[in-house]
């Protein structure tokens, strides 16, 4: 997906926020699915998904992600939002484990495979 349909999403926007934007490729790249959850909307061509990744270092806290996806007609993402994003920071939780990431993400409505 270009650069340019990618954006971070936050009001107001925060330091955190800017963080993420910074992390933005990192967190593309490497981040893994959590689940998914229907947007809102109700449009079913937006849904949203949470990932997780452990930070650049290895250790601490990781960057846990929420992004909306606006699809097209074939289900293919054309823009992404990311609108949600946790790294320990501030009073943001510190989730130190892909595992207890998928727990948080469940609690806020995202499915994982494992709960298909």
């Amino acid at each position: 997906m270009p650069l340019d349909f990618r954006v971070v999403q936050h009001e107001p926007m925060t330091p955190r926020y800017d963080r993420a934007a910074q992390k933005l490729d990192y967190i593309v790249r490497d981040a893994r699915l959590l689940g998914v959850r229907p947007a809102e909307s109700q449009d079913p061509l937006v849904a949203e998904i949470a990932v997780w990744t452990r930070a650049p270092s290895g250790a601490g806290c990781g960057y846990y992600a929420c992004f909306r996806l606006f699809l097209d007609d074939q289900e293919r993402p054309v823009y992404t939002c990311l609108f949600c994003f946790y790294d320990g920071t501030g009073a943001s939780p510190c989730i130190k484990a892909f595992e207890s990431a998928a727990a948080f993400a469940a609690t806020n409505g995202f499915m994982g495979e494992r709960d298909a």
